[in-house]
């Protein structure tokens, strides 16, 4: 005779040290493997098998929706096939692509993946970088026809498509615009740096507080500024390598101010946490600055009519609207200064408008 369960005049022994029970509750050799303390499972199966039938069950929901290429893209380690043609070349670069799919960046290149005869290596033979408008870019050192990599010529006669291995790719999820870009109305294609600071920006007010001051700093991180992240001295202030751009090296961490901006900080100073090391936005009120609004064009959207004797919308001295503004919406209002001189990045502005 077979015994199919411990089974006594008493019922299950659930109990003793000496027997796992966990396969009578469809726990199956999970809790055995994992915790391999027998005596400790049975005590817990014995006084709260409900809640362990749950966690099995939780395990099995979530390692259910698990599969090669999430377990890929949640360790940011993965390979993918791209094709890219002439179709897919950026005007005005040379041997430059639009990589189709958002790839931050790719250890090697590869024309296959077992075995290769053409293996590329990252910052030699090519540079994948993302631009402002969220588009991923590889740019290669010669051009892709010479290189040994499939190709096939597609069926209109002409375009030639080259096919390449990304290995170890890091692939863009887009998280911030998976949970934020649908609050704004921004398509997860369009999610770029901007979009990230945007957010980092947006939360820092949030966080901090309704102030003038916070809100500055708020609006020149959606810019791009960088914030001082801890109590440190700036050591240096140089040109970061060939471009325009200034790099404040700091003696805990180093910060690049964006293109067109000089830092409003010296060699020497001790930076507060939070503290701006550039200026691209200003704010007026009229407890610090005083009549801030006189000959500023005043919009529809805080006086929606033009009372008679006003000719224009500009507040100028002694007019209806500086009579209103001085009166009554001063302490409502505030003036935000983007000063557009500084800026070397239309479309960077365009944008984030």
């Amino acid at each position: 005779m077979t015994i199919r369960a411990n089974f006594t005049d008493s019922g299950l022994v659930l109990g003793n040290n000496d027997t796992n029970m966990t396969y009578l509750y469809g726990l199956s050799d999970f809790f055995t493997v994992m915790f391999q303390d027998t005596s400790t499972v049975n005590l817990l199966l014995e006084a709260e098998s409900e809640v362990a039938s749950e966690i099995y069950s939780r395990f099995l929901q979530y390692s259910s929706s698990l599969s090669l290429t999430g377990i890929q893209e949640a360790t940011n380690s993965t390979i993918k096939l791209i094709y890219l043609s002439s179709a897919d070349a950026v005007a005005g670069e040379t041997n430059t692509y639009v990589i189709p799919e958002n790839i931050q960046s790719a250890r090697f290149l590869a024309n296959r993946p077992f075995l290769p005869t053409e293996l590329l290596d990252d910052s030699v033979d090519y540079s994948v970088t993302q631009q402002t408008d969220g588009t991923c870019w590889v740019k290669f050192a010669k051009p892709i026809s010479s290189y040994a990599l499939p190709n096939r010529l597609l069926s209109d006669g002409f375009t030639q498509q080259y096919a390449l291995w990304f290995v170890d790719a890091v692939v863009d999820e887009q998280m911030i615009s998976k949970f934020y870009g649908n609050l704004l109305g921004v398509a997860p294609e369009n999610a770029s740096t901007q979009f990230a600071d945007f957010v980092y920006g947006l939360y820092y007010v949030y966080m901090h507080g309704p102030n003038l001051e916070t809100l500055a700093r708020g609006l020149n991180l959606v810019l791009g500024i960088p914030v001082a992240r801890a109590v440190e001295t700036v050591l240096s202030i140089r040109k970061y390598l060939e471009t325009d751009q200034y790099l404040v090296v700091c003696d805990q961490n180093q910060y690049l101010i964006p293109y067109g901006l000089a830092p409003t900080v010296f060699e020497g100073d001790v930076l507060a946490i939070g503290e701006s090391l550039s200026l691209w936005v200003e704010l007026k009120d009229y407890e610090k600055d005083g009549d801030w609004w006189v000959n500023l064009h005043i919009p529809e959207k805080l006086i929606p009519e033009v009372p008679l004797g006003q000719k224009d919308r500009y507040a100028t001295k002694g007019s209806h609207y500086d009579y209103l503004m001085r009166n009554y919406l001063k302490t409502h209002t505030f003036l935000v200064q983007v000063n557009v001189a500084n800026f070397k990045n239309l479309q960077q502005y365009a944008q984030i408008s």
